[in-house]
C-alpha cells in the first residue's frame, strides 16, 4: 500500500494537521504561551521530565508566546 500522506522532516502533512489543531487550541492569536503548553500536555497525558520541564520553561524566557509552523518557534 502506498501512503498518501507526504512526509515533511519527519512529520507526515496528516500529523502535522493534527498537531496543528491540538495547538490552536489553547492557542491566543495562533500562538501559545507557557500555561497553554502545559494544557495540552494534561490534555494528551504528557509529565515531562526535569529536564524536559526546564527546556520548555526556557522556550518561553525571550518570546511569552510562540507560534506554530510545524514546530513552535
Amino acid at each position: 500500500m502506498v501512503s498518501t500522506t507526504k512526509k515533511t522532516g519527519g512529520i507526515k502533512d496528516m500529523d502535522r494537521k493534527y498537531f496543528r489543531e491540538i495547538f490552536n487550541l489553547h492557542a491566543i492569536d495562533e500562538k501559545i504561551n507557557y500555561e497553554g503548553l502545559c494544557k495540552i500536555f494534561a490534555m494528551v497525558d504528557f509529565k515531562p521530565n526535569e529536564k524536559q520541564e526546564v527546556e520548555f520553561k526556557n522556550m518561553f524566557t525571550k518570546k511569552e508566546f510562540l507560534g506554530f509552523n510545524g514546530k513552535i518557534s
